[in-house]
């Protein structure tokens, strides 16, 4: 009886044992997420397929979303949505522009926004025009004075009047509220004659890499091409011109916008501007200059009178990428506690593997370090660089379906672990306090949806 008794207990207690070890294996895997305070909501409507997010911390700890809702006729909205510094929701999303469908967005150009030290909400948003049958796109700032609920009356940023794409866009905001806006222009560009592309084309070293036939027309959404295609087999396109990089300055809170003022030309026409207004005045733009030879390198060009002139471009890298198309891929910019530049880019150039690299400039951006990698082997360029409270940088940016971060500090010096955040692509990202905010998108059938990631930074 004693046996049997015993026997019955041994089981138990083996039972018991498991049952906890299984509990404490779960509660540390919750612990763990708890501690990294993992959490994804869905933003956008399920009904509506929505993309191009872009995110913005604010002084006070919120932070604000924006992204585009598409509709037919390459039609879209802007939405702006507000949360606090846990990443709760606060209040309805608003919509930005004024009348329905009005705005237009692509990858390429997403909607922009940024906060003013008077908790002002700055948003960038291009919207279609078309007259006597010739089509373009302006350039819109929206500003909201109370906290997102509502917008003024947008103020149209480019200054000439005959239908041309200004595209490509970037907003940065001052201390002092002093607004800035980079755009790529073709108001001086003329269509090119049809001619063949793509025959001199390279082989690049991502097989995967995304590359785009360029057609010239404003709202045209690029073509991709499977950058595997061989010479022989690559199609034949419509050339796009070379683009010009223009920007304009607000003193008054975004009210009115200085004449429109030309930095740059012959600029790859798909790829990204970057523009930060850094805390000792000086004001950064960036963009990807195309070169002899069809090279396309990261330039930067300098301002140190509030964006009155800015400095003849420095080329960040001699990546040594040729490319006769577009990778619609430009740089991030960020500026640490000593002023410094720092600066964030994808190439597949010669020069090295395929990849995230990044480089750091001290005087003011008339000179950069040698580049260092940050992840290798990427097959898409869309990148977001952020300054923590810790003055340590932090990109993100995404690969094969899925979202990566990685902190590294100033200077030279090694970076950090590669983080895996989650699946989902395009990110934007923002950092308010200890958390790290990412704005992203996620493929569901045959729309796009808008989620928002929060975790420990």
């Amino acid at each position: 009886m004693f046996l049997k008794n015993y026997s019955k207990f041994i089981v138990c207690s083996v039972l018991i044992s498991l049952l906890f070890s299984a509990c404490a294996e779960r509660k540390t895997q919750t612990s763990e997420n708890e501690s990294r305070n993992l959490k994804a909501i869905r933003v956008s409507s399920n009904e509506k397929d929505s993309a191009e997010p872009n995110i913005a911390s604010a002084p006070d700890g919120s932070v604000y979303l924006v992204w585009a809702e598409h509709a037919a006729g390459k039609k879209a909205d802007i939405f702006l949505k507000k949360f606090d510094r846990e990443g709760n929701p606060v209040g309805e999303q608003v919509r930005v522009n004024p009348e329905p469908e009005q705005a237009t967005a692509w990858r390429g150009d997403p909607p922009t926004v940024k906060i003013g030290a008077d908790k002002s909400v700055y948003v960038g948003w291009t919207a279609g025009v078309e007259t006597n049958g010739k089509k373009g796109t302006n350039l819109y700032l929206s500003v909201s004075r109370n906290d997102g609920k509502s917008f003024d009356t947008p103020v149209k940023v480019n200054d000439d009047s005959a239908p041309a794409s200004h595209g490509m866009h970037s907003l940065a905001v001052d201390q002092s509220n002093r607004v800035y806006l980079a755009w790529l222009d073709e108001r001086n560009v003329k269509p090119a004659e049809k001619t063949e592309v793509f025959d001199d084309i390279p082989p690049t070293p991502t097989p995967e890499f995304e590359i785009v036939k360029i057609h010239h027309d404003s709202n045209h959404k690029p073509e991709n091409s499977n950058a595997e295609n061989s010479k022989t087999e690559t199609p034949k396109a419509e050339a796009e011109p070379n683009s010009e990089i223009f920007y304009a300055v607000s003193k008054d809170g975004g009210k009115t916008f200085s004449a429109n003022k030309k930095v740059a030309g012959e600029i790859c026409p798909c790829c990204k501007t970057s523009i930060i207004a850094a805390p000792d005045e000086k004001v950064y733009v960036s963009w990807r200059q195309v070169l002899a030879g069809d090279f396309r390198h990261i330039a930067v060009a300098a301002s140190e009178n509030l964006g009155e002139t800015f400095s003849e471009p420095v080329i960040v890298s001699d990546d040594q990428w040729q490319i006769n198309a577009c990778p619609v891929s430009g740089a991030a910019l960020a500026t640490g506690a000593k002023n410094q530049l720092e600066i964030l880019w994808f190439t597949a150039g010669q020069a090295g593997q395929a990849g995230l690299y990044r480089s750091e400039s001290s005087d003011g951006g008339k000179t950069f370090a040698p580049r260092s990698s940050v992840f290798e082997n990427i097959s898409v360029g869309i990148v977001s660089l952020q300054t923590g409270e810790d003055q340590n940088f932090n990109a993100v940016w995404d690969s094969g379906g899925k979202i990566f971060s990685r902190t590294f500090p100033a200077g030279q010096t090694a970076p950090g672990e590669i983080k895996e955040i989650g699946n989902g692509e395009l990110p934007s990202a923002a950092i308010s306090g200890q958390k790290l905010f990412v704005g992203f998108i996620k493929k569901e059938g045959d729309k796009r949806s808008v989620w928002l990631n929060v975790s420990d930074n």
